[in-house]
C-alpha cells in the first residue's frame, strides 16, 4: 500500500449517483464503505446522490471516473481505488 502526505488542499471528494428505482443503493453503500475503510481521513466528503433511469455514476474530485451508462456494468472496486489514489497523488 502506498501512502501519500495528504493535506486539506489535496483531499478528494467522492460522489456516487445511483438509480433509486433500480435499487442500486446497496451497491452505492458497498462502494462507499470500501472507500471509507481504505481512505478514511483522506476523503473530504462522500456524497450519495439519488437518481433514476439506470444511472450509476462515480465522480472523484468532480471528475466523472465511471458510468454504467458508458461501461454497461458496475465498476470493480479496483477502478475506484485507482482513481482515488491518482487524485490523492496530484
Amino acid at each position: 500500500m502506498q501512502y501519500f502526505y495528504v493535506t486539506e488542499e489535496n483531499m478528494v471528494s467522492v460522489e456516487i449517483k445511483y438509480c433509486v428505482p433500480c435499487k442500486y443503493l446497496n451497491m452505492a453503500l458497498k462502494h462507499s464503505e470500501q472507500l471509507l475503510n481504505e481512505f478514511g481521513e483522506d476523503i473530504k466528503s462522500l456524497r450519495l446522490v439519488p437518481g433514476d433511469h439506470g444511472v450509476y455514476d462515480i465522480k472523484v474530485g468532480g471528475k466523472l471516473i465511471y458510468s454504467t451508462t458508458k461501461e454497461g456494468k458496475f465498476p470493480d472496486y479496483e477502478v475506484l481505488e485507482t482513481a482515488v489514489k491518482k487524485a490523492l497523488a496530484t
